[in-house]
């Protein structure tokens, strides 16, 4: 994992998009692995910000909650969760969703994150390796 110390020293915007596939599981781990992970972030380090976040899991799609005041994820957030909402069911609802982040690598390269979706009826929940 990057250490704080570490990502307070870096500067600059950048994308991260999936690396590895991701997994994701239905709630009751009945189906098996579900296939079509796809998920991306922006991070801020001149900020330590992440200013947009999405995470799609096979029709269930989360992108950064924005009703908690429209307000970027600070750094010293990511590792406690914040909430996503369904971009595709509505704006401004309540959590449909939660994700964590944690960087990796010296300067950052890669962000491990794990997520979980819920379109009201049926949950998902899954990791994925993101890198730059």
């Amino acid at each position: 994992l990057t250490p704080p110390t570490q990502l307070g020293g870096l500067t600059g915007t950048f994308n991260y998009s999936i690396a590895n596939g991701g997994t994701a599981y239905d709630a009751n781990y009945s189906i098996g692995p579900v296939s079509s992970v796809t998920a991306g972030m922006t991070a801020d380090f001149t900020n330590q910000q992440i200013t947009a976040y999405n995470v799609s899991v096979n029709g269930f799609t989360g992108a950064l909650q924005q009703s908690v005041g429209g307000s970027p994820v600070p750094f010293t957030q990511l590792s406690q969760g914040f909430g996503l909402v369904d971009s595709a069911f509505c704006t401004g609802c309540s959590p449909r969703g939660t994700a964590s982040v944690q960087f990796v690598g010296l300067q950052a390269e890669g962000a491990l994150t794990s997520f979980s979706l819920c379109d009201g009826t049926n949950t998902a929940a899954g990791v994925a390796l993101l890198t730059r």
